[in-house]
């Protein structure tokens, strides 16, 4: 589930120039998708059930493709290219961006928070986990997957409204 609230001051007429843009995302990524626990086989009788596994397959996918584009973002940028030089530090700020990029074509989901990952926004996660010995892989999943958003280091900056 993705909820987009956006709110503009300023003038009026939304049009016009100078107008400051908040934009709050928030995206709900909770629940297990594991084929096993959303309660519908991939066959039945021989026959392939669509619906509850399909939509986890799917969701699966966006969800690899955003912990690649979290992965490029807290990783460190080459200090040094190919021929050696050494890189400013506004070259490895591009070539993170770059490579953040690449990895935000991969799914709708990354597509939509290009912003929050390594972008010029605030943003903030919040990992919700059940303590029950049975969701230990999840959990376990979960928080590591927190712990490389907590290396990604966005720029926040107010952008105004063209």
């Amino acid at each position: 589930t993705i909820i987009t609230i956006k709110a503009t001051t300023g003038s009026e007429d939304a049009t016009s120039l100078g107008n400051k843009v908040a934009k709050i995302q928030v995206v709900d990524l909770a629940g297990s998708e594991r084929a096993s626990a959303t309660d519908a086989p991939a066959k039945k009788g021989g026959v392939e059930k669509k619906g509850t596994f399909e939509e986890a397959k799917n969701i699966n996918k966006a969800l690899f493709a955003l912990g690649m584009m979290v992965e490029a973002a807290a990783k460190p940028p080459p200090s040094k290219g190919a021929d050696g030089k050494v890189f400013s530090e506004e070259k490895k700020a591009e070539k993170v961006a770059t490579n953040i990029r690449l990895q935000a074509n991969n799914s709708l989901l990354t597509k939509l928070l290009l912003d929050s990952i390594g972008g010029n926004v605030a943003s903030f996660l919040i990992l919700a986990v059940r303590d029950e010995r049975q969701f230990f892989s999840e959990i376990k999943s979960s928080l590591e997957f927190g712990q490389k958003c907590r290396k990604v280091v966005n720029k926040p900056k107010v952008s105004m409204d063209a």
